[in-house]
C-alpha cells in the first residue's frame, strides 16, 4: 500500500522573547500541560490563547456586540 504525504520543508528559526513575571507563570503552566498532553508546544498556540482570554492575573473582559 503506497502512502502520499504532503510535506512542507520550514526553515528553523531562534527568537528571543523576554516575558513578564504574569506571562512566564502562564507560560510555564502551558508548557507543563503540553508535558502531560504529550504534545508538542507552539508559541503561536500560547500568544492567540493569550490574545483572547488574557492572563489568569489579568483576564480579558468578554466584548459583548
Amino acid at each position: 500500500m503506497l502512502m502520499n504525504q504532503n510535506v512542507t520543508h520550514v526553515m528553523s528559526k531562534s527568537v528571543t522573547i523576554e516575558l513578564g513575571a504574569d506571562l512566564q507563570s502562564e507560560f510555564q503552566c502551558y508548557l507543563d500541560c503540553c508535558v502531560s498532553l504529550e504534545v508538542a508546544p507552539r508559541i503561536n498556540a500560547f500568544l492567540n490563547y493569550i490574545y483572547n482570554y488574557g492572563t489568569y492575573q489579568n483576564p480579558k473582559e468578554p466584548e459583548w456586540d
